[in-house]
């Protein structure tokens, strides 16, 4: 819950990402939040989509590979 807090604030979610410092908007941009929350239209927002598509093929992947099958 904690994780998904602190995702959620240092994604954009709460405040917008020009608040922070430079090095933060650099570094925040490996959170899906980030990519979630563009203002723009669909054509804008397909790269987006994409990397947010990425992030959860790769979550997906780790999940399967941690899975304990019995």
């Amino acid at each position: 819950m904690i994780t998904g807090l602190v995702g959620a604030l240092l994604g954009g979610c709460w405040y917008p990402l020009e608040m922070f410092s430079q090095t933060v908007q650099n570094v925040v941009k490996i959170l899906p939040t980030t990519w979630a929350m563009r203002g723009q239209g669909l054509m804008a927002i397909l790269p987006d989509a994409g990397i947010r598509l990425g992030f959860a093929v790769v979550f997906f992947g780790i999940g399967i590979w941690r899975f304990k099958y019995e």
